[in-house]
């Protein structure tokens, strides 16, 4: 058996619900492979075998990647022949497949995206099919015939040096990622201004090379691609030139950040447990799947536990009734993992099984940030690099809320902690930690004096807000009132998004831009502070 990341960390992940057909099938087999051409294909799904077929002339080279959240699913590639007899395979560990060939003769050449042992999940594919060796850049051998380029991916081919040019402007950020096969060839990379002086280089043993650069003045800056020791090869070259984002005026604004979402099921095997998640990061693309954006560097992190809001088969999961929420903390740069918590308790409130739903809830959350943190100091991952494990926090609401304080005050690695209208079965309280405690005064399911109490014990940086005319179940997407309210739900969540991140920017992150809106400025109604 092929070793994975997930077998290395004992814990199982796989996609759900049951993916949806892409605008490719029914091309489950060779005979009914789909015709494609040189291009890049977006949000494809692999739940079976996909086949796809590509026409090339003699002595012209064929080359496919695919790219895939290897987290969910690790998926393969092939490249057959005309005659069906294989070409090039890809069947690597990690999440980024590519195959290619030149062509012996005309014809329509076929390849196979299949998933490793039945595995499911979305990709993204690109294919270029060229009819001589030289790319479409030659002659562009030296610094002096640099080749204009603009943002987007490149397949090209190294015969000798490769060199372009793009356009800046004062502010930018240009990003470059050359990515080959290492066992054929070491590329390397170099980023050079406009006088041919050298500004960064990337010359690691990898199958990946990257340079970035913040540009102080309008102009062109240049790429260098070449060969150590004078190798050769296919190379796909990504260039990004992203211009700085501006500053949200105000922290309940959408951030600047795509967002990517990934649901499935992860595997305690200390408590034989498999949890249901699902987790929204900043993304390259909005999308299910979509490739991490870590062009800020490592990411926060938060867990996040849903309250009681519905109950039986015909309910959808309860993490599902944050998505505004999620998306705004991911939006601004967050990873935000949620999972299915065991809340709908048919026992009194006063017996033990809420007590006991508190410490299993907590400790579900505790493993969601296990889970991430594991993969992020794992090489090969695709979280490997991506989280700050310095800047950890808790969030959750009603049950879920108290389940967040049982993980503030258990937790060492969590630094920060928002209890949105939080039961109160256990009496937790802890100090050392900033807390963010929310109420609302047309709460009829966890009163308002509820959290009252908490505030009153608490020592320590504690703050309250409570959000007049807000009802418990205002905070979801999707259920209640239970009592009447005088406000709309889209106000209630406007002043959640507003001060959960203010203070997670300030006391996780250790940002100010948004001190002041977390300490002193407030919306123009429905909120009061202590």
């Amino acid at each position: 058996m092929r070793p994975t990341l997930l077998a290395s960390l004992a814990l199982f992940l796989v996609p759900f619900p049951a993916l949806a057909d892409d605008p490719f099938e029914e091309n489950d087999s060779s005979r009914t492979a789909a015709l494609v051409g040189s291009g890049t294909y977006e949000n494809l799904v692999a739940d079976d075998a996909d086949w796809f077929a590509v026409d090339a002339p003699a002595g012209g080279s064929i080359e496919v990647s695919i790219e895939f959240p290897g987290a969910s699913g690790d998926l393969d590639l092939v490249l057959v022949s005309p005659a069906l007899a294989a070409l090039a395979r890809s069947e690597g560990t990690g999440d980024r497949e590519s195959v290619r060939t030149t062509a012996a003769a005309a014809g329509r050449y076929l390849f196979e995206v299949y998933g490793y042992q039945g595995a499911r999940n979305v990709y993204r594919m690109v294919v270029s099919a060229r009819s001589r060796a030289d790319d479409s850049f030659e002659e562009n051998d030296t610094f002096a015939a640099a080749r204009a380029i603009q943002p987007g991916n490149q397949f090209l081919e190294l015969l000798d040096d490769d060199w372009f040019s793009a356009r800046v402007v004062a502010g930018d950020t240009l990003s470059a990622d050359v990515l080959f096969d290492h066992a054929k060839g070491d590329l390397d990379l170099s980023l050079h201004d406009a006088t041919g002086t050298r500004l960064a280089s990337s010359e690691s043993t990898t199958n990946q090379e990257r340079v970035s650069w913040a540009a102080r003045s309008a102009g062109s800056l240049f790429l260098r691609v070449y060969g150590y020791q004078g190798a050769k090869g296919s190379y796909e070259l990504r260039l990004r030139v992203s211009a700085p984002a501006p500053a949200a005026a105000d922290p309940g604004a959408r951030g600047s950040r795509a967002v990517g979402e990934v649901r499935g099921t992860i595997f305690d095997s200390a408590r034989q447990k498999n949890i249901q998640v699902i987790l929204h990061y900043p993304a390259l693309s909005d999308g299910i799947g979509t490739a991490i954006d870590a062009s800020s560097g490592p990411a926060s992190l938060v867990a996040h536990g849903h309250g009681r809001y519905g109950a039986g088969p015909q309910n959808p999961p309860n993490m599902l009734g944050w998505n505004y929420y999620y998306e705004h903390l991911a939006s601004n740069g967050f990873f935000i993992i949620a999972p299915d918590l065991d809340v709908n308790s048919v026992s009194p409130e006063s017996s033990e099984q809420p007590r006991r739903q508190i410490v299993t809830n907590g400790e579900d959350l505790r493993y969601c940030l296990t889970f991430l943190l594991n993969a992020n100091g794992t090489a090969g991952s695709s979280f490997a690099g991506k989280i700050d494990p310095g800047k950890v926090g808790v969030t959750g609401h009603s049950r879920g809320g108290e389940a967040a304080l049982y993980v503030g005050r258990a937790d060492a690695r969590v630094r920060a902690v928002v209890a949105i209208a939080p039961t109160d079965f256990h009496g937790i309280t802890f100090a050392g930690k900033p807390l963010l405690l929310f109420n609302a005064t047309h709460d009829c399911d966890v009163v308002p004096r509820i959290q009252q109490a908490i505030f009153d014990r608490w020592v320590g940086d504690v703050r309250l807000l409570t959000v007049i005319g807000g009802d418990h179940f205002y905070w979801t997407d999707s259920t209640g009132p239970i009592c009447p309210v005088p406000i709309q739900r889209s106000v209630q969540h406007a002043i959640t998004k507003h001060y959960v991140l203010a203070f997670l920017d300030l006391r996780l992150r250790g940002n100010t831009r948004f001190q002041d809106a977390y300490l002193t400025q407030l919306p123009s109604s429905g909120i009061q502070q202590k």
